[in-house]
């Protein structure tokens, strides 16, 4: 579910968009995909407990990877895509968000042989399931 609020948050972001497209993936891209791009993987989802019976919240550990071929495109996409889903509460595609809340980042990483930057962010959601 945390999927299609990345993906609707995201795909629906001019400052986002302008930088990857439309090349926003769920865990894996397409073997000839080109830079820019991003990333998004869920790390897991822990329910929320309650003492009168089944929870209906849980927390959701998610991860945004940024992929592009220079270090400021990088860090600008990296930001985008904090300032996008840090705080952000509301209902998209159907899925309702008490909160997402920025929790940390990676630093900048250079691949000689891709010449790529990549830069990871990780957020966890507290939604309704």
């Amino acid at each position: 579910m945390i999927g299609k609020v990345i993906y609707g948050r995201l795909i629906n972001d001019v400052n986002v968009t302008t930088i990857v497209g439309e090349k926003i993936y769920p865990d894996l891209t397409p073997q000839d995909v080109q830079y820019p791009f991003c990333v998004y993987t869920i790390v897991n989802s822990t329910p929320v407990d309650f003492k009168d019976g089944q929870s209906n919240l849980e927390e959701v550990q998610f991860q945004i990877d940024c992929y592009t071929q220079s270090y400021d495109s990088t860090q600008e996409l990296a930001n985008n895509v904090r300032i996008n889903l840090d705080r952000f509460t509301g209902t998209v595609n159907t899925v309702s968000v008490q909160t997402i809340k920025y929790m940390s980042s990676d630093s900048q990483v250079y691949n000689p042989t891709l010449n790529v930057y990549w830069m990871s962010v990780d957020f966890m959601a507290r939604m309704k399931r």
